[in-house]
């Protein structure tokens, strides 16, 4: 069984719910996440990145229940800059992917944000861990879930091993650049929704981005599909982002 990390968030139509975990560490060996919704939280920088993670089932329960249930999620490669409002404290939350069934079993939550700022990279990242339990972490001996200050346990996402890098001859030509693999459907639609609360145009054609004109490329830019369409079909174009030349075709 995996194990949630300390702090997460799921996207809930276009904005995000933050959850916190905790791990109760029962006297019979299982290890439960205890869910805990956090309120008051601002949204600060979104961080992009392509991750393909396999699904991960966790045992859960709400912090307020005694049932538990089956959880299946994934890490999505994306994370959040949020401040907690009601601590003063700035966290780093990976984004989750649940299907809407997994979605049922978290705790209730009627608070949700949305990002400042979205950036992009394809670098990995460290979360942090859940802070571990030999009780209820809901009983009068922990009354605090969200610690001020405390060391904290580094969670890294897995890593395919590195392959080393093979000397080549000179004469030999360059390699090719690689067609990014597209993103995913929920990264597309959380791309675009961004795009267009930001009332962005788009970079070929300046005409304004919509839910029906547009379409986001591999590298997460956003064109209308007509004119990213034709300056694909350009061979000048080399199949390259015309803003960012990554290879896209």
């Amino acid at each position: 069984m995996a194990e949630l990390p300390m702090y997460f968030a799921v996207s809930h139509e276009d904005k995000f719910k933050l959850f916190q975990n905790t791990i109760y560490n029962r006297p019979d060996g299982c290890r439960v996440n205890v869910l805990w919704p956090i309120e008051n939280a601002r949204g600060h920088c979104l961080t992009m990145r392509l991750c393909n993670e396999i699904e991960n089932t966790s045992i859960i329960r709400s912090w307020n229940l005694s049932e538990h249930d089956s959880c299946f999620w994934s890490y999505t490669g994306s994370s959040m800059n949020i401040m907690l409002e009601s601590y003063d404290l700035l966290i780093k939350a990976p984004i989750v992917f649940m299907e809407e069934d997994s979605k049922d079993t978290l705790p209730f939550n009627s608070y949700s944000f949305t990002p400042s700022c979205t950036e992009f990279t394809d670098d990995h990242d460290t979360y942090t861990a859940a802070r571990v339990y030999n009780t209820d972490p809901n009983s009068a001996a922990n009354t605090c879930p969200i610690p001020r200050s405390r060391p904290v346990v580094p969670y890294r996402s897995p890593t395919p091993p590195r392959v080393q890098a093979r000397a080549e001859p000179r004469a030999e030509p360059q390699a090719e650049p690689q067609v990014r693999p597209s993103l995913p459907a929920h990264i597309t639609k959380i791309v675009l929704a961004d795009s267009i609360r930001k009332n962005e145009v788009c970079p070929i054609t300046s005409e304004d981005i919509s839910e029906t004109n547009a379409t986001v490329t591999p590298c997460g830019h956003v064109f209308t599909t007509e004119a990213i369409q034709q300056w694909l079909s350009l061979t000048s174009s080399k199949g390259l982002c015309p803003v960012c030349k990554q290879k896209i075709k």
